[in-house]
């Protein structure tokens, strides 16, 4: 229980701002994986149900760990960002798997902490490709068109611009 992060999330919640939390593949050799799985953000979920929670990089590579969170929490919410850089293949099947288990309105497709502009770009086209891959399986496992097409604008447009509250 950590007293600091505590208070920056009571902060937070008073000016109606989200928190992100690095989770996953972490780049530095002395971590411990375990601190990086998603899992160890149920309590704060749990504990604050007002706080808007955001869980970057979706959990990579521990990324069903991070739909159950999604799926069970009202506030929490995955970013897919590096996820596609990561591996895009599992971030397709990850994907796939989202759409079946997280609601619509929890996936932020396509977000970052990277700040050279080429490599977001990079990433961008990665998104889309796998966006793509997986929206077609759906749709010739039997998912809707337009509901697929919904999915997209839910991702890339109404999700942040709602979570983030960006009011664009």
């Amino acid at each position: 229980q950590d007293y600091l992060v505590h208070r920056i999330i009571e902060m937070a919640i008073d000016f109606d701002v989200p928190v992100i939390f690095h989770t996953g593949l972490q780049t530095m050799y002395d971590h411990k994986p375990d601190d990086a799985r998603p899992t160890q953000l149920w309590n704060l979920a749990h504990r604050y149900p007002q706080l808007r929670l955001i869980v970057l990089h979706a959990g990579f590579p521990w990324l069903p760990d991070a739909a159950m969170l999604a799926k069970q929490y009202p506030n929490v919410y995955l970013d897919m960002a590096w996820t596609y850089l990561m591996s895009p293949e599992l971030s397709t099947q990850a994907l796939k798997a989202f759409i079946d288990l997280v609601p619509m309105n929890k996936l932020l497709g396509f977000g970052g902490d990277m700040s050279i502009v080429e490599k977001v770009y990079g990433h961008l086209m990665l998104a889309r490709q796998s966006i793509a891959r997986a929206l077609a399986a759906k749709v010739g496992e039997g998912l809707p068109k337009d509901l697929a097409f919904r999915w997209i604008d839910a991702m890339m447009f109404d999700n942040p611009n709602r979570v983030y509250k960006l009011d664009l």
